[in-house]
Protein backbone atom coordinates (compact mmCIF):
# COMPACT_ATOMS: atom_id res chain seq x y z
CA UNK A 1 0.00 0.00 0.00
CA UNK A 2 2.66 2.36 1.10
CA UNK A 3 4.50 1.55 -2.43
CA UNK A 4 1.81 2.53 -4.62
CA UNK A 5 1.34 5.84 -2.67
CA UNK A 6 5.06 6.35 -3.46
CA UNK A 7 4.46 5.56 -7.17
CA UNK A 8 1.41 7.72 -7.30
CA UNK A 9 3.04 10.73 -5.72
CA UNK A 10 5.89 10.23 -8.20
CA UNK A 11 3.63 10.21 -11.02
CA UNK A 12 1.59 13.51 -9.63
CA UNK A 13 5.44 15.62 -8.82
CA UNK A 14 6.48 14.18 -12.77
CA UNK A 15 2.97 15.79 -13.97
CA UNK A 16 3.37 18.97 -12.17
CA UNK A 17 6.49 19.10 -12.75
CA UNK A 18 6.14 18.59 -16.54
CA UNK A 19 3.26 20.95 -16.37
CA UNK A 20 5.51 24.15 -15.17
CA UNK A 21 8.04 23.58 -17.92
CA UNK A 22 5.31 23.71 -20.55
CA UNK A 23 4.17 27.26 -19.12
CA UNK A 24 7.45 28.58 -18.61
CA UNK A 25 8.55 27.50 -22.15
CA UNK A 26 5.31 28.81 -23.24
CA UNK A 27 5.53 32.23 -22.10
CA UNK A 28 9.07 32.80 -23.04
CA UNK A 29 8.88 32.54 -26.41
CA UNK A 30 8.80 35.79 -27.44
CA UNK A 31 6.30 36.92 -29.85
CA UNK A 32 7.08 38.57 -33.10
CA UNK A 33 7.99 41.53 -33.88
CA UNK A 34 5.24 43.73 -34.94
CA UNK A 35 5.91 45.41 -38.82
CA UNK A 36 4.83 49.10 -39.44
CA UNK A 37 3.18 51.05 -42.38
CA UNK A 38 2.91 54.31 -42.69
CA UNK A 39 -0.66 53.62 -41.72
CA UNK A 40 0.68 52.09 -37.98
CA UNK A 41 2.33 55.50 -37.60
CA UNK A 42 1.61 58.74 -35.31
CA UNK A 43 0.79 60.66 -38.56
CA UNK A 44 3.47 63.45 -37.06
CA UNK A 45 6.20 61.10 -38.49
CA UNK A 46 4.33 60.30 -41.82
CA UNK A 47 5.07 62.85 -44.71
CA UNK A 48 1.88 64.19 -46.21
CA UNK A 49 2.11 62.45 -49.44
CA UNK A 50 2.43 58.74 -47.43
CA UNK A 51 -0.62 59.24 -44.64
CA UNK A 52 -2.77 56.31 -44.90
CA UNK A 53 -0.34 53.80 -46.85
CA UNK A 54 -0.01 50.52 -46.38
CA UNK A 55 3.20 50.48 -47.85
CA UNK A 56 6.77 52.45 -48.05
CA UNK A 57 9.01 53.67 -51.34
CA UNK A 58 12.08 51.84 -51.26
CA UNK A 59 14.17 54.31 -53.45
CA UNK A 60 17.72 54.41 -54.65
CA UNK A 61 20.27 56.53 -53.29
CA UNK A 62 23.96 57.18 -53.18
CA UNK A 63 25.70 58.07 -50.32
CA UNK A 64 29.35 58.24 -48.71
CA UNK A 65 30.50 56.19 -45.55
CA UNK A 66 33.47 57.83 -43.34
CA UNK A 67 36.06 55.63 -45.12
CA UNK A 68 35.46 57.69 -48.28
CA UNK A 69 33.66 54.86 -50.16
CA UNK A 70 30.14 55.14 -52.21
CA UNK A 71 27.21 53.38 -50.09
CA UNK A 72 23.71 52.25 -51.60
CA UNK A 73 20.89 50.57 -50.95
CA UNK A 74 22.45 48.04 -52.39
CA UNK A 75 25.12 47.55 -49.51
CA UNK A 76 22.73 46.43 -46.95
CA UNK A 77 20.79 43.62 -48.94
CA UNK A 78 20.04 41.24 -47.01
CA UNK A 79 21.24 43.10 -43.72
CA UNK A 80 19.54 43.64 -40.11
CA UNK A 81 20.16 48.02 -39.90
CA UNK A 82 19.52 49.93 -37.09
CA UNK A 83 19.31 53.55 -38.34
CA UNK A 84 19.85 56.61 -36.74
CA UNK A 85 20.05 60.71 -38.01
CA UNK A 86 22.63 62.87 -36.14
CA UNK A 87 25.20 65.38 -36.69
CA UNK A 88 28.88 65.83 -35.37
CA UNK A 89 28.56 69.40 -34.02
CA UNK A 90 25.26 68.63 -31.94
CA UNK A 91 26.04 68.65 -28.17
CA UNK A 92 22.33 67.64 -27.11
CA UNK A 93 21.22 64.11 -28.16
CA UNK A 94 23.48 63.15 -30.80
CA UNK A 95 26.41 61.91 -28.09
CA UNK A 96 23.74 59.98 -26.12
CA UNK A 97 22.64 57.91 -29.05
CA UNK A 98 25.95 57.83 -30.56
CA UNK A 99 27.22 56.12 -26.98
CA UNK A 100 24.15 53.77 -27.05
CA UNK A 101 24.60 52.72 -30.59
CA UNK A 102 28.36 51.97 -29.58
CA UNK A 103 26.43 49.63 -26.98
CA UNK A 104 25.04 47.90 -29.58
CA UNK A 105 27.94 47.21 -31.51
CA UNK A 106 29.73 46.07 -28.50
CA UNK A 107 26.82 43.13 -28.19
CA UNK A 108 27.11 41.73 -31.66
CA UNK A 109 30.51 42.49 -31.99
CA UNK A 110 31.89 42.04 -35.96
CA UNK A 111 28.51 40.41 -37.05
CA UNK A 112 28.25 41.50 -40.41
CA UNK A 113 24.51 40.31 -40.03
CA UNK A 114 23.53 43.38 -38.21
CA UNK A 115 24.55 47.14 -39.56
CA UNK A 116 24.47 50.37 -37.99
CA UNK A 117 23.71 53.07 -40.75
CA UNK A 118 24.03 56.81 -38.80
CA UNK A 119 23.08 59.47 -41.58
CA UNK A 120 24.68 63.22 -40.76
CA UNK A 121 22.02 65.78 -41.40
CA UNK A 122 24.53 68.48 -41.80
CA UNK A 123 26.25 66.92 -45.20
CA UNK A 124 27.71 70.32 -45.68
CA UNK A 125 29.98 70.41 -42.18
CA UNK A 126 30.05 66.50 -42.20
CA UNK A 127 32.50 65.97 -44.70
CA UNK A 128 34.31 62.23 -44.79
CA UNK A 129 37.29 63.26 -42.71
CA UNK A 130 34.91 64.71 -40.18
CA UNK A 131 32.47 61.51 -40.15
CA UNK A 132 36.14 59.31 -39.92
CA UNK A 133 37.83 61.10 -36.76
CA UNK A 134 34.19 61.14 -34.93
CA UNK A 135 33.74 57.35 -35.91
CA UNK A 136 37.04 56.68 -34.05
CA UNK A 137 36.14 58.51 -30.89
CA UNK A 138 33.43 55.94 -30.62
CA UNK A 139 35.98 53.41 -31.54
CA UNK A 140 33.27 52.13 -34.23
CA UNK A 141 34.03 48.73 -36.56
CA UNK A 142 34.34 50.55 -40.23
CA UNK A 143 32.85 47.09 -41.48
CA UNK A 144 29.84 47.21 -39.21
CA UNK A 145 28.96 50.76 -38.25
CA UNK A 146 28.60 53.40 -41.56
CA UNK A 147 28.59 57.28 -40.79
CA UNK A 148 27.01 58.18 -44.16
CA UNK A 149 27.40 61.85 -45.63
CA UNK A 150 26.13 62.86 -49.39
CA UNK A 151 23.36 65.02 -50.60
CA UNK A 152 21.03 66.93 -47.59
CA UNK A 153 17.91 66.05 -50.00
CA UNK A 154 18.70 62.35 -49.82
CA UNK A 155 19.36 62.30 -46.70
CA UNK A 156 16.22 63.91 -45.68
CA UNK A 157 14.27 62.00 -47.87
CA UNK A 158 15.60 58.53 -46.04
CA UNK A 159 14.77 60.21 -42.64
CA UNK A 160 11.00 61.45 -43.95
CA UNK A 161 9.95 59.42 -46.67
CA UNK A 162 11.75 55.59 -45.76
CA UNK A 163 12.35 55.40 -42.01
CA UNK A 164 9.90 58.15 -40.48
CA UNK A 165 12.50 58.63 -38.30
CA UNK A 166 11.41 62.57 -37.65
CA UNK A 167 8.34 64.04 -36.20
CA UNK A 168 6.92 67.11 -38.67
CA UNK A 169 7.54 69.66 -36.40
CA UNK A 170 9.73 72.56 -36.40
CA UNK A 171 13.08 72.25 -34.52
CA UNK A 172 15.21 75.06 -32.46
CA UNK A 173 17.70 74.75 -35.69
CA UNK A 174 15.03 75.89 -37.99
CA UNK A 175 11.29 74.74 -39.47
CA UNK A 176 12.67 72.20 -41.72
CA UNK A 177 16.05 70.63 -39.88
CA UNK A 178 15.73 67.31 -38.72
CA UNK A 179 16.64 66.62 -35.09
CA UNK A 180 15.09 63.31 -33.65
CA UNK A 181 16.49 61.22 -31.08
CA UNK A 182 14.74 58.19 -32.92
CA UNK A 183 16.87 54.85 -33.87
CA UNK A 184 14.69 52.88 -36.57
CA UNK A 185 14.97 48.98 -36.22
CA UNK A 186 15.06 47.71 -40.00
CA UNK A 187 14.71 43.70 -40.97
CA UNK A 188 16.74 42.09 -43.99
CA UNK A 189 13.21 42.15 -45.80
CA UNK A 190 14.08 46.08 -45.75
CA UNK A 191 10.75 46.23 -43.24
CA UNK A 192 10.21 48.36 -40.38
CA UNK A 193 10.34 46.55 -36.81
CA UNK A 194 11.22 49.20 -34.34
CA UNK A 195 11.39 52.80 -32.93
CA UNK A 196 13.33 53.67 -29.77
CA UNK A 197 14.36 56.56 -28.34
CA UNK A 198 18.05 56.15 -28.88
CA UNK A 199 18.82 58.83 -25.44
CA UNK A 200 17.04 55.71 -23.33
CA UNK A 201 19.07 52.99 -22.56
CA UNK A 202 16.39 50.88 -21.37
CA UNK A 203 15.21 51.19 -24.73
CA UNK A 204 18.30 50.19 -26.07
CA UNK A 205 18.21 47.15 -24.08
CA UNK A 206 14.94 46.60 -25.81
CA UNK A 207 16.66 47.22 -29.10
CA UNK A 208 19.92 44.48 -28.09
CA UNK A 209 17.14 41.84 -27.19
CA UNK A 210 14.36 42.79 -30.85
CA UNK A 211 18.04 42.23 -32.52
CA UNK A 212 18.65 38.81 -30.74
CA UNK A 213 15.52 37.92 -31.90
CA UNK A 214 15.54 39.50 -35.68
CA UNK A 215 19.05 37.38 -35.75
CA UNK A 216 16.96 33.86 -34.67
CA UNK A 217 14.25 34.10 -37.15
CA UNK A 218 16.73 35.32 -40.39
CA UNK A 219 18.76 31.97 -39.53
CA UNK A 220 17.80 28.72 -41.12
CA UNK A 221 15.80 25.86 -39.87
CA UNK A 222 18.57 24.10 -38.77
CA UNK A 223 20.48 26.83 -37.29
CA UNK A 224 17.80 27.65 -34.62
Amino acid sequence: MKSKLIVRLAIFVAILVSGMAYVVNLYSVKAPLRVFYPKDLNPKLVDSTLKGKKDYPLFDYTLVNQLGDSVSQNSYVGKIKVVDFFFTTCRSICPKMTVQLQRVQQAFPDNQDIQLISHTVTPDIDSVAVLKAYSEQYSSNDNQWHFLTGKQETIYNLARKRYFAVVDEPSAEGPDFIHTENIVLVDAQEQLRGFYDGTNPEEIDQLIEDLEWLLTENAPENEK
